[in-house]
């Protein structure tokens, strides 16, 4: 059988360019489409709303400020444990003499000495009984103390008479022993008190 050439060329070309066309479809199909714009809302490019966002940004805030004030509270505590110590240390002889004087109840009678020149300036509803020396009463004001032994008010400036129960419903009131005395004064007392060197 005879063939035309012409038609034999255009069969070949016609099946060559066939192939050819399957074959650059078929790469594009499996290549990955880096180009292709992304949608709003996919996948690829999620919407969010201002309440997340809001939401978000109140936590991270809030977990910030919970580290800073745990490390405020760390550094007070520091500083408070650092003050302690140290007010001890400044006043440990004042600390012991109260421990002491807790060890000593209110009801119990203690014996004094009161040197010449010197007071003995009681706390209100202290008791005072002289026992020996000279002592006159001391006030601040016109006021003076209850002798509970006569039943009399004593004034300011008044001997105390020896032996006799004194009771200062004030406090800051007291005995002095004068700076010209020639002996001490030996005081029974009950209640809190404090020695004080008298003032011109």
């Amino acid at each position: 059988m005879y063939i035309n050439k012409k038609l034999l060329v255009f069969l070949l070309l016609l099946t060559i360019g066939s192939v050819a066309f399957a074959v650059v479809s078929s790469a594009q199909n499996n290549a990955p489409n880096h180009a292709a714009p992304t949608v709003p809302g996919s996948a690829d490019d999620p919407l969010i709303t201002k309440s997340y966002v809001d939401e978000q940004v109140a936590a991270l805030v809030n977990a910030e400020l919970q580290k800073l004030q745990a490390t405020f509270d760390k550094k007070m505590n520091d500083q408070l444990l650092k003050m302690e110590t140290q007010f001890k240390a400044a006043n440990a002889a004042e600390i012991n003499k109260l421990r002491q004087s807790l060890k000593n109840p209110s009801a119990e009678l203690l014996t004094v000495t009161v040197k010449p020149g010197h007071m003995l300036i009681a706390n209100a509803g202290s008791e005072f009984i002289v026992r020996s020396g000279r002592a006159s009463l001391f006030s601040p004001d016109s006021n003076g103390a209850s002798n509970l032994t006569i039943g009399r008010d004593v004034a300011p400036g008044t001997i105390v008479p020896n032996n006799q129960l004194i009771v200062f419903p004030k406090e800051g009131r007291g005995l002095s022993n004068s700076a010209t005395a020639k002996m001490d004064l030996i005081v029974l007392t009950r209640g809190g008190h404090q020695l004080k060197k008298q003032t011109k």
